[in-house]
């Protein structure tokens, strides 16, 4: 799997292609996103529960799903926007986005080097699916997470997600400004 950080800030900075939303509901948007991108791993509990990893409820299997991240998305989208506003355009962005939290997390494990591969379409297909292009280390996590090795996977991490990822967020938020801007005049 990404370290942690990575499947936040690539889940956080899709808040920034978001509809314009007040405040509050903008700080509930963020959250759930980074926690959506986060709660997929929670399925390191099937080893203490002796779940087989290739089961399609093991590591990487159902809750690194499409379909669980649809699920996520919508029972999410229905704490970030009030339910007058259900099913309007801007629910179903602010859906969008949510679920694309949810599928990075797979996305990115699908792009590491260990592990028997990504459940992406159970409970459909029990397959499990990496990419051709497999850049990322398997992070260590617990208290393994605190040592060098996780620091060379986290500097590789900084350099082929979280760099693109902030040239990205950059490149949005000047467009926006320029967007404003010629609105202006």
């Amino acid at each position: 799997m990404a370290t942690i950080f990575t499947h936040a800030i690539l889940a956080g900075s899709l808040s920034q292609v978001a509809p314009k939303l007040e405040k509050k509901e903008k700080i509930r948007l963020i959250i759930l996103l980074l926690t959506v991108s986060v709660i997929p791993d929670l399925d390191v509990l099937a080893f203490a529960l002796h779940i087989p990893y290739e089961h399609p409820l093991g590591h990487r299997g159902f809750s690194h799903s499409i379909v669980f991240a649809f699920l996520m998305a919508m029972l999410a989208s229905v704490i970030v926007i009030p339910k007058s506003e259900w099913f309007q355009l801007k629910w179903w962005w602010i859906l969008f986005l949510i679920f694309l939290a949810g599928v990075s997390h797979g996305i990115l494990d699908a792009m590491t080097t260990g592990g028997k591969g990504v459940g992406f379409f159970i409970p459909f297909d029990s397959s499990r699916y990496f990419f051709d292009w497999r850049p990322i280390k398997v992070s260590p996590f617990g208290t393994q997470f605190f040592t060098d090795r996780a620091w060379l996977i986290l500097k590789t991490e900084i350099i082929i997600i979280w760099i693109p990822v902030l040239l990205a967020t950059i490149a949005v938020r000047i467009a926006r400004r320029l967007n404003k801007s010629s609105k202006a005049t």
